[in-house]
């Protein structure tokens, strides 16, 4: 029986180190950087899975959007197919301007991966963050790709329950509601063992509320 390497935790192919990451990216939380190695990796493609939105998954990536949109000024920010609505007001308060975020809605899943490659690959974005419902593994490689090719983040939201499904991102966090904190299982990051850990909310929560 043929073994998909892919899906075996913590293992990558070597060709991946050839592509090096920048510097890491503070998460924002120090107890997530340790496990994370210091920080997000990027450019990079990031995964995020949950079943459940608004359990404060969003609090987890402001940082990093923060970041990245500050270390390239006049780059976007791009949403595509957010599960709720995204509030000008909550973005001031985590220090994001509502004018440099672009936001793509009610797409179908095709149209969705075909913009989000798309805007990886331009190089005009700072960060791409999307939701997919069943990205195969040839789309999950384009985006690896792409996020490569136009040096940008990609951080994508998919169903929890493809937590042992094949992956080539850097970075898999399966994440569930355990209130008041996120409870985290770091599934994947290349050089690190996985490892599980809960954050409290209510200091990330008193920065802003949620958008």
């Amino acid at each position: 029986m043929a073994i998909d390497l892919h899906a075996l935790p913590g293992v990558w192919p070597a060709e991946s180190l050839t592509h090096a990451f920048g510097p890491s990216i503070p998460s924002g939380d120090a107890q997530l950087d340790a496990v994370l190695g210091g920080g997000w990796p990027s450019p990079a493609l990031l995964e995020l899975l949950t079943d459940h939105y608004g359990i404060g998954e969003l609090t987890l990536i402001l940082p990093l959007v923060k970041s990245l949109i500050a270390a390239r000024p006049g780059a976007a920010a791009v949403w595509i197919n957010p599960p709720y609505e995204l509030h000008a007001l909550a973005l001031i308060q985590h220090g994001l301007d509502p004018a440099g975020q672009w936001i793509a809605s009610d797409l179908h899943e095709h149209d969705a991966a075909w913009t989000f490659e798309a805007s990886l690959r331009s190089g005009a974005c700072s960060i791409v963050i999307g939701w997919l419902s069943h990205p195969g593994i040839a789309i999950l490689r384009r985006l690896k790709l792409a996020a490569g090719t136009g040096r940008t983040t990609a951080v994508l939201f998919r169903p929890g329950s493809a937590a042992d499904a094949p992956s080539p991102a850097a970075a898999r966090l399966l994440l569930t509601a355990q209130p008041p904190c996120l409870a985290v299982h770091l599934l994947k990051i290349q050089g690190r063992a996985p490892a599980k850990l809960r954050l409290d909310l209510r200091s990330r929560i008193e920065q802003g509320s949620t958008p």
